[in-house]
C-alpha cells in the first residue's frame, strides 16, 4: 500500500558520522533528559526523534536520521525518555504519560518552534499522542508504529511487579551478547491502557507519514493497511521489507532515511 506523493529523491544520504553531534543533559520543567543534537541551533524548525520502548537515541538508524534532517534545515534532536539509558532518574519515571509529557516539555525547551516528530514503534505512538494536543507539531513520521495498548505482561512478571526487558547496546546495528537490562514496572503497562494512539491517528489533520514493515512482529501488513485506510489526508503510506527493528539492516535504514528526507522537504 503506497499512498501520497513525495518529490523524487535526488541523492542518497552520506554515511553516518556522529562526530559533530552535540551531547548533553538538559533540564525541562519536570525531567532531566539526555539529548543529542545536530544542525543549526537557530534553525526555524525542529525535528524531534522519539525511540521505541526502552530503545535509545544512540541507535544507528536515529543517528542517520539526525544527520539527514539537519541537512534539510531542521535542528534535529533525539533523546532518551525519562529514566532510561543516559537520562537521569529511576526506571519508574518511564511511563507513556511521562513520555508524552517529556516530548511536550522538550518542544517547549527548544522554543516552541514548528516541530516534526519522528518516532519508532512506541515512539511513533507517543508522537501521535503528542500531536493531538500540541499545535507546534507540524508533521509526524511513524516508523513501524505500535498503536495498541502495551502488550500485557505475563503472570510471573505481574507477581514480581516488573517485566525484565533487555536491549541491544549501541550502535544497535546487530544483536549484542551484552544487553542493557531494565526491570520495567508493571505500572508502565497499567498507565498505557488509557491511551489509544490508533484512534488519535484517525483524527490528525497535519501531514503524516507511516512506514510499516512487511515482516513486523507486532503489526501485520494487513493490520497496517487497515489502520492506514482510516487515517485522513494529508498522508504518505509506505511499506519496506524489514522486521520491526529495521536498525539491523543498512539497506532498510537507507530506504527509510530517503523516505523521511523527501517527506521533510514537504513540511
Amino acid at each position: 500500500m503506497n499512498e501520497g506523493k513525495i518529490p523524487p529523491k535526488e541523492s542518497s544520504p552520506e554515511p553516518v558520522n556522529t562526530s559533530g553531534m552535540e551531547r548533553r543533559i538538559i533540564e525541562t520543567k519536570s525531567f532531566k533528559l539526555a539529548i543529542i543534537a545536530e544542525g543549526d541551533a537557530n534553525a526555524t524548525k525542529v525535528a524531534l526523534l522519539c525511540p521505541g520502548r526502552l530503545d535509545t537515541k544512540d541507535y544507528v538508524n536515529f543517528h542517520q536520521h539526525l544527520q539527514t534532517l539537519s541537512k534539510k534545515g531542521f535542528l534535529a534532536v533525539a533523546f532518551d525518555p525519562p529514566g532510561t539509558w543516559e537520562s537521569p532518574g529511576d526506571i519508574n519515571l518511564f511511563t507513556t504519560t511521562n513520555y508524552i509529557k517529556s516530548v511536550n516539555e522538550l518542544i517547549d525547551f527548544l522554543g516552541n518552534r514548528p516541530t516534526l516528530l519522528v518516532g519508532h514503534s512506541r515512539g511513533a505512538a507517543t508522537s501521535l499522542l503528542v500531536a493531538k494536543d500540541n499545535s507546534n507539531v507540524i508533521g509526524v513520521v511513524a516508523l513501524m508504529p505500535n498503536l495498541g495498548s502495551p502488550t500485557p505482561p505475563d503472570q510471573e512478571s505481574i507477581k514480581k511487579g516488573y517485566k525484565l526487558s533487555k536491549r541491544d547496546l549501541p550502535p544497535g546495528d546487530q544483536k549484542t551478547d551484552e544487553k542493557k537490562i531494565f526491570n520495567l514496572p508493571i505500572a508502565y503497562f497499567e498507565d498505557g491502557k488509557q491511551y489509544d494512539p490508533a484512534s488519535v491517528a484517525k483524527t490528525l489533520k497535519i501531514p503524516k507519514m507511516v512506514i510499516y514493515a512487511d515482516k513486523d512482529e507486532f503489526m501485520t501488513p494487513q493490520e497496517a493497511e487497515e489502520t492506514c485506510k482510516e487515517i485522513p489526508e494529508p498522508k504518505v503510506i509506505k511499506e519496506v521489507s524489514s522486521t520491526h527493528d529495521y536498525r539491523y539492516y543498512p539497506e532498510v535504514i537507507k530506504a527509510t532515511d530517503e523516505l523521511i528526507e523527501r517527506f521533510a522537504e514537504t513540511i
